[in-house]
């Protein structure tokens, strides 16, 4: 009976090792989740933020005299609605998101015509900034994940936007080192 308490005591004791580990990562999965979540919500608001001032400015102008402004615009929504339909489809993978699985797109990208948009549609979010951007002229086609890369890209003018004072300049430097 000795040896069979002791033998139970140590099947207990690592069952509760193992126990603790599936916490662990319980607790871990809690944590990446929810920072998820965060992130997500912080991308769905930059598009949306977008559409809703052009939306306003829409409503300022008559449509004869602001047709550039409009086409202008109409670009910068679409683009935003194609941003919230990517996010949309990544909450459909958050399965393969909780597993670590990542897919990765690389595409030929013109980087330049990359930062001009993000850069067209981080204006559209403010008029209270001054953009000051350089861009080299001799900048190659790179393979990226464009709609991931875009992502990041707006999330860093999103928050030099956010975290500059009104009328505060924002600068964008993109050159090759």
């Amino acid at each position: 009976t000795a040896l069979r308490l002791k033998s139970l005591q140590d099947e207990l004791k690592e069952k509760n090792r193992i126990l603790s580990e599936v916490n662990t990562r319980l607790e871990q999965l809690k944590k990446f989740k929810s920072d998820f979540i965060r992130m997500i919500t912080h991308d769905l608001g930059t598009p949306l933020t977008i559409i809703i001032g052009y939306m306003q400015i829409f409503r300022t102008f008559d449509a004869e005299e602001a047709k550039e402004i409009f086409a202008e615009g109409f670009d910068a929504i679409e683009r935003s609605v194609e941003q919230i339909k990517n996010l949309a489809a990544e909450l459909e993978n958050i399965a393969e998101v909780e597993q670590a699985v990542m897919q990765i797109e690389k595409t030929r990208v013109d980087f330049r015509v990359l930062v001009e948009r993000v850069l067209n549609m981080a204006r559209a979010k403010t008029f209270m900034h001054v953009f000051e951007v350089r861009i080299a002229d001799n900048l190659p086609d790179i393979y990226i994940d464009e709609g991931k890369i875009e992502r990041v890209l707006m999330n860093l003018v999103g928050n030099a936007i956010k975290y500059s004072p009104e009328g505060g300049e924002i600068g964008v430097d993109v050159k090759i080192d």
